[in-house]
């Protein structure tokens, strides 16, 4: 042995050797694990990596989740929004043609007065006509009279039933505006 040569080395291994031994205790080899223990340890090992792996993988699937979810949640409230948008726009469109059909409902009561007595000029023109030139040959002044009122009447009568056939229908389509933007927002509403 190469340590034995120096004298002082030795010296210190005897030494050594001579106190444990008046103790009484050698130091003793360190006992081998049974095969068993060792084996039931790198089973445990092996247990304890794969519960890893698996709350690794755990952790990584809800971490997917959560960020489907956030997008799905992100999604719906642009959809919510973009919903209460077209709610909003409906109810200013149905305001808007609620007042433009008290409006016109307005005009045509305001009209109303003028709108009789237009339709009783035309049922007495047509009930009683204006007497012929060949029909009465003394009054033919009167004859001409009502000829040229009746030739200036019709086309203000004419025009007057356009007018009033324009506001009618205006009406109604109001009405069929109103109504169609009603169902819209009934429809946006239930969504």
């Amino acid at each position: 042995m190469p340590f034995m040569r120096n004298p002082f080395c030795a010296a210190v291994v005897l030494l050594a050797l001579a106190g444990t031994a008046k103790a009484g205790t050698l130091p003793q080899p360190v006992a081998a694990m049974p095969e068993s223990e060792l084996a039931a340890a790198e089973r445990d090992l092996e247990r304890s990596a794969a519960r890893q792996r698996s709350l690794s993988d755990d952790a990584a699937a809800l971490t997917s989740e959560q960020e489907q979810l956030s997008g799905q949640l992100v999604e719906a409230a642009a959809r919510i929004k973009a919903r209460e948008a077209m709610i909003a726009a409906s109810q200013t469109r149905l305001a808007e043609l609620s007042k433009a059909e008290s409006t016109q409902r307005l005009g045509l009561a305001h009209r109303n007065d003028q709108l009789a007595r237009l339709l009783a000029a035309l049922v007495m023109l047509e009930q009683n006509p204006p007497p012929a030139l060949i029909a009465a040959p003394g009054d033919a002044l009167a004859a001409v009279r009502a000829a040229m009122l009746f030739g200036a009447a019709v086309p203000a009568l004419r025009a007057e039933a356009a007018l009033l056939s324009q506001d009618v229908i205006r009406l109604a389509g109001l009405r069929t505006s109103i109504a169609a933007e009603q169902d819209q927002l009934s429809a946006n509403l239930d969504k």
